[in-house]
């Protein structure tokens, strides 16, 4: 899903055990281990035997929980969420705007919000299409067959990013349309990004729902303000010329509470520098396949991303 690929769910097998908590893994004697399953059984943590007992009910997951569930049970569910062809849009709409349905956690751990974040997004945006755009073809390593399917990826890359809501504050607007759910969390991946030094996430794609995020918002200046925007900055020259965390900060506060017709082609630039040189960070050399990938179309977007003909 993250990557754009085709889903395969309808082959994985989904009658697993549903796991306890850590604590439970983690006890340090019988006798902790004895208590903790005591207690978490009486607060009915093992009701549902499996997997899919668990995840086919809606209810069992927006269910308080006595114990927390831990980041590992809320990956399992977001990705089980995901992955079933069968799932209830209704689920959705529940927890659409509360983490805590999702991982009743009283300060939900900055690993969930970016993978549910993550998987929202991906759940509102044409993934292959938004790459196969951006990478002029290409789709992490792979490359369209035709010409045809680059044009027809063009063409619905461009309907998706043009049935917006025209809200004023898109932090806090009523999310009817894909584009308009996908540029939410694509702001709130950016939010969790910034905690990174503070509390970081630990997660292997972590780079990449910053680059989706960038490029979901990157896609919908492009259609929607490109011809509207100021030529003047909202913000000071000197965050531009840095195009740090600090700028970031600045771009959120925008998008949350002026209109985006405030946002200037010179804001989304710095965005994707940005984004670019998060990703490289100290040590390039350590550059895997995708993150050369990523930093490529961020470095084409940069310099001609306001050009026409994209799509």
């Amino acid at each position: 899903m993250f990557f754009g690929r085709a889903d395969n769910s309808e082959h994985l097998d989904f009658h697993l055990p549903f796991p306890c908590s850590t604590s439970l893994w983690e006890a340090d004697s019988y006798e902790q281990w004895s208590n903790t399953a005591a207690e978490e059984s009486a607060g009915h943590t093992f009701r549902v035997k499996y997997v899919h007992e668990a995840m086919d009910d809606p209810t069992v997951i927006l269910a308080a929980a006595t114990n927390a569930r831990d980041v590992f049970v809320s990956a399992l569910i977001l990705a089980y969420r995901c992955s079933n062809n069968k799932q209830d849009p209704a689920f959705y709409i529940s927890v659409g705007s509360n983490l805590n349905h999702v991982s009743p956690a009283v300060k939900p751990h900055n690993r969930t919000q970016l993978s549910y974040h993550f998987a929202m997004l991906c759940q509102s945006t044409p993934i292959r299409e938004l790459l196969a755009v951006t990478g002029e073809t290409w789709v992490v390593g792979g490359r369209l067959d035709t010409n045809d399917q680059y044009v027809q990826a063009k063409v619905d890359l461009r309907a998706w990013a043009s049935k917006h809501n025209d809200f004023t504050s898109s932090m806090h607007a009523d999310y009817d349309a894909p584009i308009d759910r996908a540029i939410n969390h694509s702001l709130k991946i950016l939010k969790v990004a910034l905690k990174r030094p503070e509390e970081p996430t630990g997660l292997l794609f972590e780079d990449w729902a910053v680059y989706l995020a960038v490029l979901v918002l990157w896609a919908h200046l492009y259609v929607n303000a490109r011809n509207q925007v100021s030529e003047t900055s909202a913000f000071d020259p000197q965050l531009h010329a840095y195009a740090g965390d600090e700028f970031v900060r600045t771009f959120l506060r925008t998008c949350g509470e002026a209109s985006w017709h405030h946002i200037s082609a010179q804001d989304v630039t710095a965005l994707l520098q940005w984004t670019k040189g998060r990703i490289v960070g100290p040590s390039p050399q350590h550059f895997g396949g995708l993150s050369d990938s990523a930093t490529g179309v961020l470095g084409k977007l940069v310099l001609k991303g306001g050009e026409d003909g994209w799509f």
